[in-house]
Parts: C-alpha cells; sequence; structure tokens
C-alpha cells in the first residue's frame, strides 16, 4: 500500500510514524511539499524510536514536490497542510478516486467550497475521513452517554484556552500558518474539534453570535473569540476559544437544574457536582491507554487504512466536517472576518 501525505508539519510528521508503526513498515509512505525537497527533520523526539528516521533524526521517506509524480501509483491521500489548500488539494485526490484523509478544517469558510467541490464531497463521501482524532477518546462518548441519559441541557460552556507560543516550541509562532489568514488560519478554525464536539453533543444550533478580543499584537486572525449559540430546544452554548491564554484550559460543561457535568480535557477526568454541596464526584471513565493523544492519532489513522483497503467506513466522516465548517462560516460573519 502506498501513502501519500501533503504537508510534512507537526500534524504530518505525526501521521507518517503513525502509518509506518500502524503497518509494521510494511507501507510506501510519501511527503509533498511545496516548493521544498530539502530532508525533513522529526520534531516529535518522543516518537523518533522505531520511527523511519536516520541517526540525526530526518526522515528517510520520499520527498516529492512534484504533484503527478507524487500522486502516481497512490492508494490513499492525508492532507495535512495549511487550510487553504485543503479544498483544492480534496478535489485533486477525488477526481482520480483516492481515498483522502483530511485534517480538520475542511476550509476557512463554506465561500471556499465551490459548487464543485460540494458535488464531489456528495459522490465521494465514503472515502473522505476528517481528521476529528478526539473522536476516538473514550472520554467523549462516556460524556456523550451522561448527556443522553440528563434531562434537557439548559447551558452548555466549552473553553479551550492556551498558549500558542508553547504548542510548537520548535517554530517561530509568529510565522505559522494559524495565525496566518492567507494559510487560513485564526482559532475558530485551529480549534474546531469543540465545535465538533458541540454537534456530537447537543446536535446544531440556529443561531450563532460571536465577538473576539485581540491579545497578540501584529497578527492578522482572530485569536480569542467568544461565541454563544442556541439551539432548537433554547439551551444555549458558550464557547470561549483563545490561543493567547497564560495557562491551558480545555473542558466541555453542562447544566441540568442543579447538577453539572464536566469533561476536563487536561486532566482528562468526568466530574458531576450538585449545587446542594457543591462537591464534584468524579466518574470512572472507561479506561484509556497512556500517551493517550497520540493514541487516538494512531487509532484514526488506522481507520483511514482500512478505508483505503475498503474494509471500513469513514469515521468522523464528511458530513461531520461540513456541519462544523457551516458553524465557522457563521462565526467568522459575525465577526465580519469573512
Amino acid at each position: 500500500m502506498k501513502i501519500g501525505i501533503v504537508g510534512a508539519g507537526s500534524i504530518g510528521q505525526r501521521h507518517a510514524i503513525n502509518i509506518f508503526n500502524v503497518s509494521s513498515g510494511l507501507t510506501d509512505i510519501r511527503f509533498f511539499r511545496h516548493n521544498s525537497l530539502d530532508k525533513v527533520k522529526c520534531y516529535h523526539e518522543e516518537l523518533r524510536p522505531g520511527a523511519p528516521v536516520d541517526g540525526d533524526g530526518y526522515f528517510t521517506l520520499d520527498i516529492y514536490d512534484n504533484e503527478d509524480r507524487f500522486l502516481r501509483n497512490i492508494d490513499g491521500v492525508v492532507i495535512c497542510n495549511p487550510t487553504e489548500f485543503h479544498p483544492e488539494w480534496i478535489k485533486t485526490c477525488l477526481r482520480k478516486g483516492i481515498p483522502c484523509y483530511v485534517e480538520k478544517p475542511i476550509a476557512r469558510s463554506e465561500e471556499d467550497v465551490d459548487d464543485e467541490l460540494r458535488d464531489m464531497i456528495a459522490e465521494n463521501s465514503d472515502i473522505i475521513q476528517i481528521g476529528f482524532q478526539s473522536f476516538y477518546d473514550p472520554f467523549l462518548h462516556e460524556f456523550k452517554r451522561l448527556v443522553d441519559s440528563m434531562p434537557p441541557v439548559s447551558i452548555k460552556g466549552v473553553v479551550w484556552e492556551e498558549d500558542i507560543k508553547q504548542t510548537h516550541p520548535w517554530e517561530n509562532w509568529r510565522t505559522g500558518y494559524a495565525v496566518r489568514r492567507d494559510l487560513g488560519g485564526g482559532v475558530v478554525g485551529c480549534y474546531s474539534h469543540e465545535l465538533a464536539h458541540i454537534v456530537f453533543l447537543f446536535g446544531m444550533p440556529i443561531h450563532i453570535m460571536a465577538r473576539e478580543v485581540t491579545r497578540c499584537d501584529g497578527i492578522d486572525v482572530e485569536d480569542t473569540v467568544y461565541i454563544t449559540m442556541e439551539h432548537e430546544n433554547h439551551s444555549f452554548v458558550t464557547i470561549d476559544l483563545s490561543f493567547s491564554a497564560k495557562k491551558k484550559i480545555r473542558r466541555i460543561s453542562a447544566q441540568y437544574g442543579t447538577k453539572e457535568i464536566m469533561w476536563d480535557m487536561v486532566t482528562n477526568r468526568i466530574g458531576v457536582i450538585h449545587s446542594s454541596n457543591m462537591q464534584w464526584d468524579y466518574i470512572p471513565a472507561r479506561s484509556c491507554r497512556s500517551g493517550y493523544k497520540n493514541w487516538m492519532f494512531k487509532e484514526s489513522i488506522s481507520n483511514f487504512l482500512n478505508v483505503v483497503r475498503g474494509y471500513n467506513t469513514p469515521f468522523p466522516d464528511v458530513s461531520l466536517g461540513m456541519n462544523v465548517l457551516k458553524i465557522q462560516t457563521g462565526v467568522l460573519k459575525c465577526l465580519k472576518r469573512i
């Protein structure tokens, strides 16, 4: 089997290592880099043992900068270059009938998805998987079970705040794609995992309101956004997204009258609190393996490899990706970013 990876940044490298490992080194893996054939240095030192890297930490995989040669005899493609380039790469793959794994988000907004791409997605949904790796987290499904067992929720809250300067310490954060509008950056798309969680847990909203606060000087994308969504049962979700915070916070909570449940994704604990005693009772969630972040990546890419083989269906599928894109578009319109 031959798998191509478009983009050799942090995420592309993680996928390359995981594909190599889950296939016991039997998969032919290649990188595509725009206008560069330079060797790729592996950022993830903790993943280097057993990875296809040399003694100096450089990948030993083939690198292409010519699209036609890169796609020749390829069985599947992982698209993880900057968001701005996702739509055209999806088209390129689908025209050739090549299954594709698309890192979130599909695009910056719905305005970047033309009618041709919409038709192609509709006709090829069985070979498109979206890179929401957190959907392989057992804690998400445990939280979903609790949500579904409760009466209608009155208030929901989602927070993901961290310091982008600490996320990729090996690169200059001011030149990374996350803070560049021309590459499709911005916190709404970069943290769209949280929007996907909302759709999965509570469904699609009927109204969206949003405002932004600029904390980082000298960048041209939204870095901190406060979102409020209304759902059909007149419940509300508040979402705080920021990559300019001093302390990392990532959690989802839901309030049911006098009871609140919360999933803290930093400590990976699920808790229930009653207003009568204001004490958190933490519920043992289903077991999750050590190194769970990379474990989720492995599970996700393993499923895609089985999609390529014709054994599995994509999960998450492209319909979730398009619903998340619809929410992204609504938020960016509120912010007058599109």
